[in-house]
């Protein structure tokens, strides 16, 4: 399983199949297509692998470099144009194509609406198996995307088993998501928000709150953390705030690497880092 992950996110950038993948598009992949990642959201999304800032992928919403689109219709429009104009151009799909000959991890994130969000799941899936004849579960694949909070919850540490690979995925945001689970009874999966009390402003406010919610962490979540990046998937959902993601970041960093049972290295190159991009915001 090990040997499985490294190769798909430690390939040197001289082994990279060269994908003709557009900059500002609401699918991109890493230069050795070892992940995939499509916005199918009203927002955009961050993708960052490896070290942090070494590999990082901007996803806008489908339909150019708007940073927000508040219309599910119109979301909804754009994506299916956006998959029309990719089934007959060549660059992502050879993206696509050779992400399916190598089982690469597939990252979707999908709009909180359950109707928007089964229609653009439904046009994506229609692309796939128009042009490859295949679907989204021939991939190793997460599908994200934000929900109703659950007051007094905290699992924010969840782990499952994907296609081939454990999947942690550890919420550090004051938002609740949810995680369509394929490959055990096709159901949803709650993420709870880091703590759902509020976020406070100043810096040094945030640190204490972060500092009590790791301590307060159940044991076991530990071992979830340590079980995605010994021989799984680890995601990390950070702060959409530049700042704010920072601190809790640098916290959480500091804090687990003195994990109880040992150090959990959240900076390492296997760890992959998801965050919003709202408004103006450039990073």
């Amino acid at each position: 399983m090990f040997d499985f992950f490294k190769s798909k996110l430690g390939k040197s950038a001289t082994g990279s199949p060269g994908f003709d993948v557009p900059e500002h598009s609401a699918v991109r992949c890493t230069d050795d297509g070892g992940i995939i990642a499509v916005n199918l959201d009203q927002t955009g999304w961050h993708v960052d692998s490896g070290r942090m800032g070494m590999n990082q992928m901007l996803l806008p919403p489908a339909g150019g470099g708007r940073n927000e689109i508040f219309r599910e219709e119109e979301l909804e429009e754009n994506v299916l144009k956006f998959f029309q104009r990719v089934k007959t151009g060549r660059g992502l799909g050879n993206a696509f194509q050779y992400a399916l000959e190598n089982q690469s991890f597939l990252i979707s994130f999908l709009p909180s609406g359950n109707e928007v969000r089964f229609r653009n799941f439904e046009i994506f899936e229609k692309f796939l198996n128009d042009k490859f004849q295949r679907t989204a579960r021939d991939f190793e694949s997460i599908k994200l995307y934000g929900a109703i909070g659950r007051p007094g919850m905290n699992r924010c540490v969840r782990k499952l088993q994907g296609k081939g690979l454990p999947q942690v995925i550890f919420n550090l945001t004051e938002e609740t998501f949810r995680y369509f689970h394929y490959w055990k009874g096709q159901k949803d999966i709650t993420i709870d928000s880091f703590f759902d009390d509020g976020w406070q402003l100043e810096p040094e406010q945030i640190v204490t709150k972060v500092e009590t919610a790791i301590r307060s962490m159940d044991m076991e979540y530990f071992e979830r953390l340590r079980t995605g990046l010994a021989n799984g998937m680890l995601f990390l959902v950070l702060p959409s705030d530049a700042n704010l993601r920072t601190v809790v970041l640098g916290t959480a960093e500091r804090l687990l690497d003195a994990a109880p049972g040992g150090a959990i290295d959240l900076s390492s190159p296997r760890v992959i880092r998801l965050y919003r991009r709202r408004g103006s915001q450039l990073r």
